[in-house]
């Protein structure tokens, strides 16, 4: 081992490059936390976006995707299939590369505008930060690592701009341009120039206000010609979104400003406290009279005036201001969005970390001794304690037990026995690692890293098991709740998953590990979840090593540290297990707010997706219960109950959701097609001539559907209506001219009007 070390230490000297090698290893490190997404399916939009979009599948279709919405992540899309089909494994792993690159891109700004320490700190806070687990694991997210990435290199291209003026001003522009394109927030840019500038510079910085020009016309460019040219490549940039300008006068802007006010403590809690992260998106109203919004008011308006107190401090003071400037466009100031997503957090996030190591530099150049030895070895216990307790049960729960247990995994959530045992296990465990790095045998665990890494390996293991067998122990014989894998049990979980997963290369296995025996799974857990924590605090240690020197303080402080990071990991690995799973994420959701229609609704959605008209049903009648104006839940029931073959019901209920939203032709076509069946057996005997009525109305939107005037043909055909029949077929023959199906309903259109008319008297 000390030869590869001195090899290592040869080939990158001590320096700069060391440490970019030594960051660039921690950021793909993070990666890790994202495992799940190797055996995650698609979800909520990719199927609009990547499974039913024909664009992305051939290069031919370039300008169809350029003239879509996020022409970037389009065209990105373009190239994963390409390489991967539909296999939703390559897509989540370009994911993770561009989560990587905006890391990377990020460390090195940071590392030109403030050095090593503080880019090296902020960087791995940004790959660990809780929030972005939406962001990165969920594919139709992409644009944020898009967006993030292309401002990134736009911002280092801007400060080549003195050594080579022209060519840096151009090239920051056209990162600049693919930046918008991949999401509006890149607006901000400017702002974030013109503000480091002034940092930088003081003053003198309106000289430079010349060279951004560019950026200052080009958004407002954007947003004139989205609103006033009707080309689609400009949608993106229309400021009313899908709102027409007399829908938006008709808005109460007292309500929609106020209740966008209320969620900046929202977006700061995400950002300072990433916990209790949730994809459900906000639906209460508020008004001015509420204090919630003049709170969110002054919370605002507090960045940039606490940006202007800490100027001296250029990280501080930079990073205030970049969270105060990139929160501006994700705010829902026009009602055209939901006013709050995690995966809103992702660049002002980058603020948010560059503060934080802003303020861990200002406190590790401090040498002075805030507690004393008793207190300082008491809290160093409890703070060693609360690493590994968040990295065993944080990360163990889902993997061991939630995703395993049968029949029912989103009600049987055995956190409390987890929770339990590792109080009582964790102290011996700290106890033991504490002696073992004490320093009786510092030295020669600093000389053996290989033994230091096995010890640790195998304390962590202990832990582990020992909260499983805990776990099982309090959970099966107190609350009757099976927590042990067996084989028994496995072959169930399989059933389950088989029946619950969507049908794909990986139907049937498991969400989380590849699916096999249960000593492979166990050995999935052991390497991966053991290994991995055990590299956490192998690093842990080593660090902790090196500032023993600087005092009590500094010890503590790398404590405090690892258990923002543990925390942080143990957090984001519940999130992507959850993100692996579309109905486990809407399981999940259930949990967290019973009473949300919305959750409900897309519970059942998931279900209905994959066939299982039973469940999306129960789960679909809760969410017309919870939110009785939602006319989206009405259609998901009538379409499950169609699934189903109860033809009454599924009537029953489009009809509701046509009454809640006449504009909603998915719902009128599939309601109409249901009275054609019911009328075609008898059920309905006016259902030919309400079909019509329906079909009428779509086909005033839409003149070209050729379904819809296939079924009007035929509706007119069975009430005996033989003209109209044949205008609307001869209209579907030349829309599709090889259409078999028209054809034969054509002739027997034709034989039916001869027999009437040889029938005439």
């Amino acid at each position: 081992m000390s030869r590869l070390v001195g090899l290592i230490e040869r080939l990158l000297p001590a320096g700069p490059g060391r440490t970019h090698v030594l960051v660039a290893a921690g950021l793909a490190l993070s990666l890790l936390q994202f495992v799940p997404a190797n055996l995650a399916h698609f979800t909520f939009d990719d199927y609009q976006l990547i499974v039913e979009n024909p664009t992305i599948r051939s290069f031919d279709s370039v300008g169809a995707v350029l003239a879509s919405g996020r022409p970037m992540r389009g065209l990105t899309f373009m190239v994963d299939y390409a390489l991967f089909g539909l296999d939703a494994r390559g897509y989540h792993l370009v994911n993770l590369a561009w989560h990587y690159l905006a890391n990377l891109l990020l460390y090195f700004l940071l590392f030109r505008l403030f050095g090593t320490r503080i880019a090296a700190f902020a960087a791995l806070l940004f790959a660990f930060h809780a929030i972005h687990v939406e962001a990165v694991m969920g594919i139709a997210h992409r644009k944020e690592m898009l967006a993030a990435t292309f401002l990134l290199l736009s911002f280092h291209a801007f400060l080549f701009k003195d050594r080579w003026p022209r060519a840096a001003m151009v090239m920051a522009l056209v990162f600049f341009i693919l930046g918008l394109l991949s999401k509006q927030v890149v607006a901000a840019l400017p702002l974030l120039l013109l503000g480091w500038e002034w940092l930088k510079r003081g003053p003198e910085a309106q000289v430079e206000l010349w060279r951004l020009w560019p950026w200052l016309l080009l958004p407002v460019g954007l947003l004139i010609g989205g609103a006033l040219i009707s080309l689609p490549i400009l949608a993106d940039f229309k400021i009313t979104g899908y709102f027409s300008l007399r829908e938006l006068t008709l808005a109460d802007w007292s309500r929609v400003l106020a209740t966008t006010l209320t969620q900046v403590p929202r977006y700061l809690s995400g950002l300072l406290f990433p916990v209790h992260l949730t994809v459900l998106p906000p639906t209460a109203t508020y008004t001015f009279a509420n204090h919630e919004s003049w709170l969110g008011l002054l919370l605002l308006l507090s960045l940039p005036v606490a940006a202007w107190l800490a100027r001296r401090d250029r990280a501080v003071s930079f990073g205030l201001s970049w969270i105060f400037i990139n929160l501006l466009p994700v705010m829902n100031w026009a009602p055209t969005n939901s006013v709050y997503a995690d995966r809103y957090l992702y660049i002002p996030s980058a603020g948010f970390c560059l503060v934080a190591a802003g303020v861990w530099q200002r406190l590790t150049e401090s040498r002075v001794e805030l507690v004393g030895p008793r207190v300082a070895r008491i809290t160093g216990f409890l703070l060693l304690f609360g690493i590994l307790y968040a990295g065993a049960v944080g990360s163990l729960v889902p993997r061991a037990t939630g995703i395993w247990t049968f029949p029912e995994l989103w009600r049987i959530y055995p956190a409390i026995g987890e929770a339990l045992a590792g109080l009582v296990i964790a102290p011996f465990i700290v106890l033991a690692m504490e002696h073992l790095e004490s320093g009786r045998y510092a030295r020669a665990l600093q000389r053996h890293p290989v033994v230091e890494y096995t010890l640790l390996f195998i304390l962590f293991g202990i832990l582990v098991f020992g909260i499983i067998i805990g776990a099982e122990v309090l959970i099966s014989h107190r609350f009757g709740f099976p927590v042990l894998l067996t084989e028994a049990k496995f072959e169930r979980t399989g059933q389950w998953l088989s029946s619950h997963a969507r049908p794909g290369p990986r139907a049937g296995g498991s969400v989380i590990l590849p699916s096999g025996t249960t000593w492979s799974e166990l050995g999935n857990i052991i390497l991966y979840t053991v290994g991995s924590a055990a590299v956490i605090l192998f690093v842990y240690f080593r660090q902790e090593r090196k500032t023993a020197a600087r005092g009590r303080t500094q010890r503590l402080l790398v404590r405090v540290v690892f258990v923002i990071f543990s925390a942080m990991y143990a957090s984001n690995t519940i999130r992507a297990v959850d993100w692996a799973s579309e109905i486990r994420l809407w399981r999940t959701a259930v949990m967290e707010d019973p009473g949300s229609a919305y959750a409900h609704n897309n519970l059942g959605k998931a279900y209905l997706d994959r066939r299982r008209f039973d469940l999306a049903v129960n789960s679909l009648i809760i969410a017309t219960r919870l939110g009785p104006e939602l006319p989206e839940t009405w259609r998901n029931l009538g379409l499950a109950y169609l699934g189903a073959g109860n033809l009454p019901k599924a009537a029953s209920n489009l009809e509701m959701a046509v009454k809640l939203q006449p504009t909603d032709w998915a719902s009128r076509m599939n309601l109409a097609n249901v009275m054609v069946v019911e009328a075609a057996s008898g059920k309905r005997p006016r259902g030919y001539q309400e079909a019509i009525t329906h079909y009428l109305r779509i086909l005033e939107v839409y003149p070209g559907a050729a379904h819809v005037l296939h079924n009007l043909a035929f509706c007119y055909y069975s009430v005996g209506a033989y003209n109209q029949a044949l205008d609307y077929i001869e209209r579907v023959i030349q829309l599709d001219p090889v259409s078999t199906k028209a054809r034969q309903l054509r002739a027997d259109i034709e034989r039916a009007r001869s027999r009437a008319e040889v029938a005439k008297p």
